[in-house]
């Protein structure tokens, strides 16, 4: 609303289509962002024509918020993509922030989703192992999703590169572990074990005392 009262205005006198027409080149542009009761407003999860009714209706003049919008820098967008390629195994060639945000959080909210069921298997059994990498995966995830603004999310995920990074090469092990043929083998040592501990008073073999003890 101050933007049209000001440029409507002497010593300007724009009519308010060709104000409409700049606001909405600067937006498309990235130069301005949108907000509208504090939620971010951008193509991605507006359609063209909600945008173009929040900039020409007089209904949302006093609710559509804007102001110059800080743009990502270059290696913010590569740790982004870095960690995308590393992490969720997907390569991006696309260099829009809002189109680079809201695909990363795709991405991150899959893998929240995808850890969050593996949690449940430690509930049945908590000696599996890498308790502790999913329960920080499904934090680091979160937080990620949660992230509303663009530049703050680039500065986030930036400035927690290397953690995303670590998760990656943690979980990648953690993964094969449920996926495949370990996780039998794991349980079947667990039943042995078991036997061992209700029968080891019995045993007189130091082989198999032995064996035990270097588990």
């Amino acid at each position: 609303k101050s933007i049209i009262d000001r440029f409507s205005s002497a010593p300007y006198g724009f009519i308010e289509d060709d104000i409409a027409w700049i606001v909405t080149k600067l937006f498309k542009d990235g130069d301005i962002a949108f907000y509208i009761n504090n939620e971010a407003i951008t193509l991605q999860n507006k359609s063209e024509d909600e945008i173009i009714r929040f900039i020409t209706r007089r209904e949302f003049y006093d609710k559509l918020l804007t102001e110059r919008r800080e743009k990502a820098n270059a290696n913010q967008k590569n740790s982004v993509k870095e960690i995308m390629k590393a992490v969720f195994g997907v390569s991006s060639v696309n260099d829009d922030d809002d189109a680079l945000m809201v695909s990363f959080k795709k991405y991150a909210a899959n893998m929240k989703t995808e850890l969050e069921k593996l949690e449940i298997e430690y509930f049945n059994n908590p000696a599996y192992p890498g308790k502790q990498t999913i329960k920080d995966g499904i934090r680091l995830m979160a937080e990620t999703v949660d992230l509303q603004f663009s530049i703050e999310f680039f500065r986030t995920v930036d400035s927690k590169r290397d953690t995303y990074l670590n998760f990656g090469d943690d979980y990648e092990p953690i993964k094969a572990f449920f996926s495949g043929e370990q996780r039998g083998i794991f349980d079947k040592s667990l039943k042995l074990i078991a036997i061992y501990e209700d029968s080891k008073t019995f045993i007189a073999d130091k082989g198999i005392d032995n064996a035990y003890a270097n588990v």
